[in-house]
């Protein structure tokens, strides 16, 4: 039963960490592209044509940064650090100033995450390594009790 338990743990766990993964390039695609977007529509004459595609795009990037918020432990200090990356990113947006330093950022602290809950999943949850443990040492206790046993009679 704890092994089954385990095992859909460790698959929810890996579900999750495709979807963060996932939504963390999808956001940083769309802040690319709506950034590109804002310089064209600088220079551009049909400005209602690239000022709708930025209302498009940025409605896109603040549903995946919401999402992301919505999968995340507001708990965990990486993850606050997180969710701040995302807010400076989307606020360097609006003010247009340069987000290049905020993404390697984002893409470094959101590589550590990644890789601290892989080696969740690869370790297995706390529950069951100290049943895993526990099972040992009791397995170990009953040998040892059985020898003496038959060594004693």
């Amino acid at each position: 039963m704890i092994i089954s338990k385990e095992q859909k743990t460790s698959e929810f766990r890996q579900a999750w960490i495709n979807t963060l993964r996932d939504d963390i390039s999808k956001f940083i695609g769309q802040v690319d592209s709506v950034t590109k977007l804002v310089l064209i529509n600088k220079t551009s004459k049909d400005k209602e044509k690239t000022s709708s595609a930025i209302i498009l795009g940025s409605t896109e990037m603040r549903e995946v940064q919401l999402k992301i918020n919505l999968l995340i432990n507001p708990k965990e200090y990486k993850h606050q650090d997180l969710v701040a990356l995302l807010n400076a990113i989307t606020e360097n947006i609006t003010t247009q100033t340069n987000n290049n330093e905020n993404i390697v950022d984002l893409t470094t602290l959101s590589q550590k995450i990644l890789k601290k809950e892989w080696d969740r999943v690869k370790d297995g949850e706390p529950i069951f390594k100290i049943s895993k443990w526990i099972f040992g040492l009791t397995t170990v206790w009953i040998l040892v009790y059985a020898i003496y046993k038959l060594l004693s009679s």
